[in-house]
């Protein structure tokens, strides 16, 4: 009897040693900050390092989970498909969002994704989001908030029933939102229309070095010379778009999350979390003379983190740090559209999509017949006329190839193309590259062939109006994310990690579900 009491006795013991040493379970965070810093690189990050201050960017990476190389998993990205992957935490095949234009057969002309009856809306966006998960645990009495300078980046870091979208309307610089969102838009993007709007502030903006540019490394001398100095006209058409890739774009973004934070009052609730959801810009100023963006870049990098002093700082004073969770990601893209000058006789010219259409047309004409072959190209997508293509597949060629090879082998022989692929061929995923390449596309949406264009080429892509030019490059930048959560050890991943663990990583920080399309594990925090 005395043995079988010690025994209990020592198991209580034993037990209530265990409860003390063993960690207390974090309390769930009062607010999530979500930052995506478009087209921000690695490299560029590690080089400025020593030249930023200590409560930016080095804050961050200090006190959280470092992530050095994010794999996207996909041929290529732009802003909008990597920020609908990141949030969702699958494909752009499978998200509905394989890019920031779609191309519409019945007008032959790009659209804006998101886009319909003139007005954005999450609706094309087929999965639940990181955001939209935080909503649904909060039962909507939670405050959730979007703010962007570009439509797409506020729309989908917003999921699809936040309190607010707003971005910067790039036709007017007015804050604006879309009549999708039931709420209106939130009291200080209303007085900053009124009483301090963009398009009276515009025209006396200026960007010049923030330090001097003997302090920027990695320049070769005759950049040191001349310090630039840049200016925004109203009476530019995409002034406002402009503007909103610089950072004079990024400082408003940062005016109105310390706004948001002051008289919104997020992370203020009882026992719901809130999140603020920001996008800045690091994308290169494609407005010098010379075509070489390095030293505006680099003043954006160190602009960049002070704004994100000013932040976390404020963050700290409405909420605190330590009852907050923040995350930057990135898009693992990089628009270098710099193109030498003749006088360096790299190999190259321009491939016009407008031509290429016209002569491929031309071509199937002679073939197969008179008839309308090509709906349009956009891009690297060529859209096939399917009861043109239906048509002339019961006139069978000398060569026993279908029209489809025959439209395919002919692009494959012209100037300035490297490879030309079928849908199909993409779909079956019959090889790696195939595989990478699938992942990418959603078949309602995507060309018949998909054409791949020589490096050293431009594309002209002026099918359709606007037109724009892409300098074709095949280099990739490595590309970062750090998440700094309360009462994790700050760490750092050397291997290279899947950008679709972001999301169900912080669903489990959180405690929430992951989004609905999640396909990949969550990385564990220390």
């Amino acid at each position: 009897m005395k043995y079988r009491v010690r025994r209990i006795y020592a198991t209580i013991v034993f037990a209530t040693a265990l409860a003390i040493c063993a960690p207390m379970r974090a309390e769930r965070p009062q607010l999530v900050i979500g930052i995506v810093a478009d087209q921000l690189q690695t490299d560029y990050l590690h080089d400025l390092l020593p030249l930023m201050g200590e409560g930016g960017f080095n804050r961050l990476l200090k006190n959280g989970l470092y992530i050095s190389d994010l794999d996207f998993g996909v041929p290529q990205t732009d802003g909008a498909s990597a920020i609908a992957q990141l949030y969702t935490g699958s494909w752009p095949a499978n998200n509905g969002v394989t890019g920031a234009e779609t191309f519409d057969r019945k007008t032959r002309r790009r659209i804006p994704a998101l886009m319909a009856n003139n007005n954005y809306s999450p609706e094309q966006l087929l999965l639940s989001t990181i955001t939209d998960e935080l909503v649904i645990d909060g039962q909507k009495f939670n405050k959730v908030y979007s703010v962007a300078a570009d439509p797409l980046f506020a729309v989908l870091m917003g999921g699809h029933t936040p309190t607010s979208a707003a971005w910067i309307d790039p036709n007017t610089g007015q804050w604006t939102t879309s009549p999708y969102y039931t709420g209106a838009l939130p009291a200080p993007l209303v007085m900053r229309n009124m009483q301090q709007p963009l398009h009276r502030r515009i025209d006396t903006m200026q960007w010049k070095p923030l330090l001097s540019i003997d302090r920027y490394p990695g320049l070769p001398p005759q950049k040191k010379y001349y310090p630039f100095s840049h200016g925004f006209r109203s009476a530019d058409r995409d002034v406002y778009t402009t503007f909103g890739r610089t950072p004079a774009g990024n400082r408003e973004i940062t005016d109105v999350a310390v706004q948001y934070l002051r008289e919104l009052k997020p992370g203020h609730g009882k026992g719901t979390i809130d999140m603020l959801n920001l996008a800045y810009s690091l994308a290169p100023y494609n407005r010098n003379r010379d075509g070489d963006y390095r030293v505006e870049l680099t003043d954006a990098y160190l602009r960049l983190d002070r704004d994100l002093e000013r932040l976390l700082n404020a963050i700290d004073k409405e909420v605190g740090l330590d009852k907050t969770v923040v995350f930057l990601l990135s898009t693992g893209h990089f628009d270098n559209n710099a193109h030498p000058a003749e006088m360096y006789r790299i190999p190259g010219g321009e491939l016009s999509t407008k031509r290429a259409a016209a002569l491929l047309n031309s071509y199937m004409g002679a073939k197969y017949g008179h008839a309308d072959y090509v709906d349009g190209i956009s891009g690297t997508h060529v859209y096939l006329n399917n009861k043109a293509m239906e048509e002339a597949a019961r006139r069978p060629a000398s060569s026993g190839s279908t029209p489809l090879e025959e439209a395919r082998d002919f692009l494959s022989r012209m100037s300035g193309i490297a490879t030309v692929t079928t849908l199909g061929d993409i779909l079956s995923g019959t090889t790696d590259a195939l595989e990478r390449a699938s992942r990418a596309l959603d078949a309602n949406t995507a060309g018949d062939l998909i054409i791949s264009v020589q490096p050293g080429w431009t594309l002209n892509d002026d099918y359709s109006t606007p037109s724009t030019r892409t300098a074709i490059r095949m280099n990739t930048a490595a590309t970062p994310a750090v998440i700094m959560a309360p009462g994790h050890t700050p760490s750092k991943a050397s291997e290279p990690v899947s950008a679709l663990r972001i999301a169900p990583t912080l669903s489990r920080l959180l405690r929430l579900p992951a989004p609905n399309g999640s396909i990949a594990r969550s990385l564990v925090l220390p």
